[in-house]
């Protein structure tokens, strides 16, 4: 009787490790669930990032600026598709004329393009505003500087963001963006002019 009850016990112990192992997630299942939990919370965000009359042009560029840094979530490229939702029709136009079309497969194809200086805008990296937002009703300058996700105190791009109102929806909408680049491989940047250096 001793052995039956020892064995019921062992049944009934085994039956309880099956069953907390069955509700105790793997490593890997616990690396999907963040997963899926960081997508989630990430398309929350991505449904805001459209163009709204209430978005500054410092909302947008925070949005934008943000979505590109964690392009592919939640879905693949979503970051290039939210830059190009807030792009006027002279944004379209200035990226059809430097890298061939504004399509999400010509802009990803450049933008993942290690050896060109935009894709530094899909990596991990700090931005300040050095100046405050130059505006009037319909018009908006905002400096940005960005630097070394290795080195907070060395600024490797100055940007100009320029923004146009948009007289139907009352939207900010990313006009132009100046690009200046300290970095040895890329200064002064696309389409750029070398600036004096005033030390060395």
């Amino acid at each position: 009787l001793n052995f039956i009850g020892t064995m019921r016990s062992l049944r009934l112990f085994l039956c309880l490790v099956g069953l907390t192992l069955a509700l105790v997630p793997s490593n890997f299942e616990q690396g999907i669930l963040q997963r899926v939990s960081a997508m989630r919370g990430q398309l929350k965000k991505d449904a805001l990032a459209f163009p709204r009359p209430d978005l500054e042009p410092k909302d947008a560029i925070e949005l934008i600026t943000v979505a590109l840094q964690h392009n592919d979530l939640p879905v693949f490229d979503s970051g290039i598709r939210t830059l190009l939702r807030f792009g006027s029709d002279r944004f379209k136009a200035d990226l059809r004329s430097a890298i061939g079309g504004d399509s999400v497969q010509t802009v990803s194809r450049v933008l993942r393009n290690e050896i060109l200086q935009w894709n530094i805008l899909l990596s991990p990296y700090h931005f300040t505003y050095p100046s405050e937002l130059l505006d009037s009703e319909f018009e908006a300058f905002q400096e940005v500087n960005i630097y070394s996700a290795a080195d907070e105190a060395e600024m490797i791009v100055k940007l100009g963001w320029e923004f146009k109102r948009s007289s139907g929806d009352g939207c900010w909408r990313l006009d132009k963006v100046h690009w200046h680049d300290f970095r040895d491989r890329f200064r002064p940047g696309f389409g750029q002019e070398e600036w004096p250096r005033i030390c060395g």
